[in-house]
């Protein structure tokens, strides 16, 4: 037989990985929620909301994560310039999730030596900023097979990041 288990039945490696995500100006609370289930779910290190993103004090970011706001660290960063140059001086690798002239199909990246990813999501109308951008070390985008060239930012965030977390096993 095939029940489905409760929550407290599964039984799972908590394992964190090298991966931290920053968010650019993610206005919608139940975006900002979901990613925090995600970053929950598949290990990320920590989640750090930059610019005009709602922050965890917001009452939908609380209830859409489901408390995982208590279990994955996050920051407030005010200038998510320095944030990333301070991420680049801790080795981390900067990949902003979006799609440009140059950047590359998520499928053709490969994690380099540092094994340390900071993946930069942006805003749901106007994607990450052009100044951000230019501070990443690789622009990645999602193939689409339909007529819509973006999707929702906390489903590219669990594409995206699960992707990088089979690289970094």
């Amino acid at each position: 037989m095939n029940n489905q288990l409760e929550h407290e039945n599964y039984k799972h490696d908590k394992i964190k990985y090298p991966l931290t995500i920053i968010l650019n100006n993610v206005d919608d609370p139940s975006n900002v929620g979901g990613i925090f289930r995600i970053a929950d779910a598949l290990g990320f290190e920590k989640v750090i909301m930059c610019g005009s993103t709602v922050n965890t004090d917001n009452k939908n970011v609380k209830k859409v994560s489901r408390s995982t706001i208590k279990y994955v660290d996050n920051i407030i960063c005010d200038d998510i310039h320095n944030c990333i140059e301070e991420l680049k001086q801790q080795n981390y690798t900067i990949v902003a999730l979006e799609i440009t002239d140059s950047s590359i199909s998520l499928d053709n990246f490969q994690v380099p030596a540092s094994k340390k990813v900071a993946i930069i999501v942006g805003n749901e109308k106007y994607g990450v900023e052009e100044s951000v951008l230019k501070l990443a070390d690789f622009t990645v985008h999602i193939d689409m097979n339909g007529v819509n060239s973006s999707m929702n930012v906390a489903v590219a965030t669990g594409i995206c990041g699960y992707q990088i977390i089979k690289l970094l096993k």
